[in-house]
């Protein structure tokens, strides 16, 4: 398996990594500048090592946080994604704090070959599906394929897959810690 986001990521225009927000000992979050008083992150920047900073801190992992998943969603809807796109979303079938999403079929996916929950649903379904099951999707796959959000169940930010309009509005969002990334950024730094 490739040990770049290429093995989990369809061939795009762009790429974009969206980093989940940081907690402490609190409700409050923090961008991962702000929780370790750095510059912004870069493509290659790894949360083991950031951590070990502070082992105080924590983000989300293998659970796309109802702030970021919002602020994407609308993201998308302003680039021309419609709101009732269908997608097929995914979940890993192996956390013990989740419970199946309705209409969920239990599937392979690569490139790591975990045993998912999928459901065929619309973008706009997803903060009701993120609530009903306990954590947000980490795959998020369109029937157009013009356009993905993808990562892994260790991981601490999500690759957003698109064309390159798609990618600057996700990596100038308001709301969204994100930076660009090539197809060949190591998937190692994610989690």
């Amino acid at each position: 398996m490739s040990d770049s986001i290429r093995a989990f990521t369809p061939r795009s225009d762009a790429y974009a990594r969206v980093f989940f927000p940081v907690t402490s000992e609190g409700p409050d979050t923090r961008t991962w500048s702000q929780a370790f008083a750095t510059a912004p992150p870069t493509p290659d920047t790894a949360w083991p090592e950031e951590r070990a900073r502070s082992s105080s801190l924590n983000s989300a992992s293998g659970d796309v946080p109802s702030e970021v998943a919002s602020v994407l969603i609308d993201v998308l809807v302003r680039s021309g994604v419609a709101r009732d796109e269908q997608v097929v979303l995914g979940w890993w079938s192996g956390y013990g704090d989740t419970v199946a999403p309705p209409n969920a079929h239990l599937d392979f996916l690569p490139p790591d070959d975990r045993e998912m929950w999928l459901v065929l649903s619309r973008l706009d379904a997803i903060p009701r599906l993120t609530k009903q099951v306990g954590r947000g999707p980490t795959r998020w796959l369109p029937m157009s394929r013009s356009w993905s959000v993808v990562s892994d169940i260790y991981d601490r930010s999500v690759i957003v897959v698109g064309s390159t309009r798609l990618v600057d509005a996700v990596v100038s969002a308001s709301g969204l810690e994100a930076v660009f990334v090539t197809d060949r950024t190591r998937r190692a730094v994610l989690s």
